[in-house]
């Protein structure tokens, strides 16, 4: 049997030494000039792209067993491959005539090190499976990389969205059916009010809308009393529509180490969407910090190298009523489901009992109309939404002018009820503050007067008193100018070389 990987079995193409593939020297012997010119062949093969240079990293754009498209960021090993792969290594004998030779086994570590923005490839900023809308309104649909963009449109949805393209100006007629067809999807989940219905529309349409928002988007949270509900159908669904894909859903980490490591690498892969299901509490600095910045920096596992990636996913969360950090309280929007029955699971007389299968039947008419109700807003000159919420005044704008335009109500207002509403920190830090008022009034007061009125309030852990006290300094350190109810707590200097605070 013949050795595959043997050099007697390797093709060149036409001709004696690879006529169809670019020939570079082996043997040369200055590095950077053999790095060079390697770079510039590979740029003449790269047509159309297939390496990219995405955020810190070269790229190549692979496919995975079901034929969906998945990035690799190139290491040595993939990228002497591709050396191998594209270009034609020779070497000259002692008579000047070429025979096989090798990549330089030094090679890829140096085009490896080249400042990113000297390399020839094209820069990639996402990859998706649907239908996008770019930054000027235009519609990407076909197969291939968008140079004036950076977005690489691999699209996954029927023949009969491309026998029946989206209206440049869709009528009444069609704009009602567009959205009749999203209702019938929707149909049997049990939401409480028109806002969780209208962000979950937002929630649907972010991903073909994203690059028409400068800025910062929401965490959508799909919550409900109880399990059984739908919330995670619900979040497949939206997942497959909006991406394309099935959506591997991840749990939350324990810890900000953990969180830093799992949202580094899920980021890395360009996602369409990040999936926390079924949470009991969220309450993670670093996932509050990843939903309000557009880059995420963190370091490769094993290395000391820092890698930069970009920000641009739908944030999507489900969870039985869970507790939210206050951070994290004013980073989501709600879309809340009640079946208002003690075993929500038993239910019967769904119009769609098997759903998935429903959207997959359905889904040319479903991504249809998601494109339609965009395509009505830009057609009205892209009327700004009337609502606004600070950090998030571009998503509001798009994603309310879009409702706007649908006639779909709601938008933003639980945002608005919970906002007024106290959470869990508020509740506690209040009945602390009412509680300390009591005793002390505006006298100024230690850590050790406060001790045994927070230790009956707040959750200052299992161990010694000690160190009970000590957790309760740094959460008052934290929480110094802040307002609970009626009270400031406020920075009363030192009394004895001790800190000391009042309220007012």
């Amino acid at each position: 049997m013949v050795n595959p990987m043997s050099e007697t079995t390797v093709r060149f193409g036409p001709g004696d030494f690879g006529e169809d593939r670019p020939a570079i020297n082996a043997k040369k012997q200055d590095l950077h000039l053999q790095a060079v010119e390697a770079l510039r062949l590979l740029e003449q093969t790269n047509h159309p792209p297939e390496i990219f240079r995405h955020a810190s990293s070269i790229v190549r754009m692979a496919r995975d067993r079901s034929g969906l498209p998945v990035l690799q960021v190139l290491d040595e090993g993939r990228m002497r491959q591709i050396l191998a792969e594209r270009l034609t290594w020779y070497q000259l004998d002692k008579n000047e005539e070429r025979s096989p030779a090798r990549p330089p086994w030094d090679l890829p570590k140096n085009i490896l090190a080249f400042p990113r923005d000297q390399l020839p490839f094209p820069t990639l900023e996402r990859v998706t499976l649907r239908p996008v809308f770019t930054r000027d309104g235009r519609l990407i649909r076909t197969r291939g990389y968008d140079s004036e963009t950076g977005i690489l449109c691999s699209p996954l949805f029927p023949k009969e969205i491309r026998r029946r393209p989206v209206p440049d100006q869709p009528n009444r007629g069609q704009l009602r059916w567009a959205k009749d067809s999203i209702g019938e999807m929707f149909c049997d989940f049990p939401f409480t009010d028109d806002s969780d219905w209208a962000h979950l529309v937002c929630a649907l349409l972010l991903p073909i809308v994203r690059d028409l928002i400068k800025g910062l988007t929401f965490l959508h949270l799909i919550e409900k009393p109880s399990p059984g509900t739908g919330a995670t159908l619900l979040a497949r669904v939206v997942c497959y529509l909006a991406c394309g894909r099935e959506t591997a859903a991840m749990t939350a980490p324990q810890g900000e180490a953990e969180w830093r490591r799992t949202l580094f690498a899920k980021l890395l892969q360009v996602p369409e969407v990040v999936l926390l299901d079924n949470v009991s509490s969220l309450n993670s600095a670093t996932l509050s910090s990843a939903i309000t910045i557009d880059y995420f920096e963190d370091r490769i596992v094993g290395t000391s190298e820092v890698r930069r990636v970009p920000v641009h996913c739908l944030w999507l969360a489900t969870a039985n009523n869970p507790v939210l950090s206050p951070e994290l309280e004013r980073r989501c929007v709600r879309i809340r489901m009640d079946a208002g029955v003690e075993r929500p699971h038993l239910r019967k007389g769904f119009r769609h009992s098997k759903l998935t299968k429903w959207v997959v039947e359905n889904e040319a008419r479903l991504v249809w109309a998601m494109l339609t109700l965009v395509q009505a807003w830009i057609s009205e000159d892209r009327p700004p939404g009337s609502k606004t919420l600070g950090m998030f005044e571009s998503w509001a704008e798009i994603m309310g002018g879009i409702l706007d335009v649908a006639g779909i109500d709601g938008f933003l207002d639980n945002v608005y009820d919970s906002n007024k509403a106290p959470d869990s920190e508020s509740v506690t830090w209040g009945s602390l503050a009412w509680r300390w008022w009591s005793e002390h009034k505006c006298r100024r007061v230690a850590v050790e007067d406060l001790f045994s009125i927070a230790d009956e309030i707040l959750d200052l852990g299992s161990g010694n008193e000690r160190s009970r006290r000590t957790t309760f300094g740094k959460a008052l350190s934290k929480r110094r100018d802040c307002v609970f109810g009626e009270y400031r707590i406020r920075d009363a200097g030192m009394r004895q070389g001790a800190q000391v605070w009042k309220l007012e």
